[in-house]
């Protein structure tokens, strides 16, 4: 076991509703949905977040600016001044130009990050993963984002890659970078929660198809293929095996290090495992409930709710909490794990992932190529994993 410290991140999510039914919402929102997180639970949430010292906190949903009181939201989350970065994430639909003058007038001085989803560079591209979206949504979201730069604001676009939106991810990126002049776009992978699972075989890429994506974006960034956009273009990793094993597979170390700054003994100073999952972060629902990650909210593991127990008291001795911390040394001696060269960092891969495919929350995670291959060799289960 090693020593808890406190959690630096939370994604808050104010409100279930969403206009939009996107195919691979890890959330499951919806129109149909109508919970909104009240303002006492909000000042609440913010106040001990504040307490434990967390310095990231995500505003999101569902779509928070459907939240009735998203100014009220707001007003409250920057009185406790300047010493929590609040990113707003949305889908960029509901915008106005009142709500953008309320930002730069009241909250730009608090250096308010604001990160939209975006999942095709045309409307039919985009629509194709946003069901219930029209093209005046696009259009809507496009010109807020030129409004919002065009203010100096600070803007990211995430775009998660799917099956169907892999083969034109790069010109999705290129489009928010070149036309929409936004400070990064991150190609986000997909997380097997919410709708995702449901619609699982019609999302799931392949790891070789993955890993290629990986190998495009490196070179981009390495050789500097797209200018002064190549530093701007970004991914994210949530599992080792999203980064570290196929680029070495590919013979790409230094690259590992010097485009991904990936450095094993400097990451463990950081943190002693890949999965942030009640190691450095935590989700807030808008009913109150305390989850361990963010693929984690559309699933049972509760760690508690912060309207009955304190959240230091959640964080600290939940024994949800506690198990996500300590699970990894159990899964690692298991096969293929146990002699894995990586088992030390990676710790069997995602729990989120394992319960989803596996139905077993303890098992290695079937997305590890070498987890993948283990489980076709003996026959011990078949995760249908990015089949065409």
């Amino acid at each position: 076991m090693f020593k808890i410290k406190n959690p630096n991140q939370c994604l808050l999510s104010i409100t279930e509703k969403c206009n939009f039914s996107c195919i691979h919402c890890f959330t499951d929102s919806s129109k149909k949905l109508e919970n909104v997180m009240s303002l006492d639970l909000f000042k609440n949430c913010i106040q001990q977040l504040n307490d434990l010292g967390v310095i990231w906190i995500n505003l999101t949903g569902g779509e928070p600016l459907l939240h009735p009181k998203i100014k009220k939201i707001l007003e409250i989350a920057f009185s406790f001044g300047e010493q929590h970065i609040f990113t707003l994430l949305s889908n960029g639909s509901n915008w106005n130009d009142d709500l953008i003058t309320l930002i730069e007038k009241d909250y730009k001085k608090h250096q308010l990050k604001i990160q939209f989803s975006i999942d095709g560079f045309d409307y039919q591209t985009f629509s194709s993963i946003r069901k219930g979206s029209t093209i005046n949504d696009f259009e809507n979201l496009i010109d807020v984002i030129l409004k919002l730069k065009q203010r100096n604001h600070h803007i990211t676009v995430f775009h998660t890659v799917t099956k169907k939106t892999l083969g034109n991810a790069l010109e999705t990126a290129r489009f928010v970078l070149e036309k929409l002049n936004v400070n990064q776009v991150v190609l986000d992978p997909l997380f097997i929660s919410g709708r995702a699972k449901k619609n699982f075989n019609e999302l799931v890429y392949s790891y070789d198809e993955w890993k290629e994506l990986l190998r495009h974006v490196t070179i981009i960034k390495r050789d500097n293929l797209w200018g002064s956009l190549s530093k701007r273009l970004q991914m994210t990793f949530f599992t080792f095996y999203e980064l570290v094993i196929p680029l070495k597979e590919l013979g790409m170390e230094q690259e590992l290090k010097e485009i991904w700054h990936f450095d094993e003994e400097v990451f463990f100073r950081y943190r002693p495992i890949w999965c942030e999952a009640g190691v450095t972060d935590l989700c807030i629902n808008s009913r109150g409930d305390v989850f361990p990650c963010v693929p984690a909210i559309s699933t049972n593991f509760v760690a508690g709710n912060i309207q009955e127990q304190s959240l230091s008291e959640i964080w600290f001795k939940s024994d949800l909490f506690n198990w996500f911390r300590e699970i990894q040394f159990e899964v690692i001696k298991k096969e293929p794990c146990i002699d894995c060269e990586f088992k030390r960092i990676c710790g069997g891969g995602c729990r989120i992932s394992a319960q989803a495919l596996l139905n077993d929350r303890t098992a290695p995670d079937p997305r590890c190529p070498k987890v993948r291959d283990y489980l076709k060799y003996y026959g011990e289960g078949d995760t249908n994993e990015g089949r065409s």
